[in-house]
């Protein structure tokens, strides 16, 4: 938990500067529970009673399910949420407003994090998001 005593991550407090290049990963720790960034996988994997991980393993299904109803398309771009946007601004220093969605050949989905043209972050999901 944060030192405000909210239940959402606040991040370091850091702005990315804006120089065109995608915004570092760096170590991290989750507030809400044991989790810490996996060198490995580059992510965060957080407990199963984490509001941050819950909230977006139910984004990811929302995705999963946005795509199956349109099994044309390879791009979605939406706001994003609360969970998303304090995770990649405390692994990253940047706090993005935009997701951009892709949906790979096999299904697998790419979360791109950034405003509403521009790609800052980006995490490739295999088998389960960051949650």
């Amino acid at each position: 938990m944060s030192a405000t005593g909210s239940r959402r991550p606040d991040g370091n407090g850091t702005a990315a500067k804006s120089t065109g290049q995608a915004a570092r990963l760096k170590f991290v720790a989750c507030r809400d529970c044991t989790a810490a960034s996996c060198e490995d996988c580059g992510g965060v994997h957080h407990d199963t009673t984490c509001p941050v991980g819950r909230t977006l393993a139910k984004v990811e299904r929302n995705d999963l399910r946005w795509f199956a109803a349109r099994p044309y398309a390879t791009e979605r771009r939406r706001p994003a949420n609360w969970a998303e946007a304090a995770s990649v601004e405390l692994e990253s220093g940047f706090l993005p407003s935009h997701v951009h969605v892709i949906r790979g050949s096999s299904g697998q989905l790419a979360y791109g994090y950034g405003d509403s043209t521009t790609i800052r972050v980006m995490v490739i999901v295999g088998g389960g998001r960051r949650g």
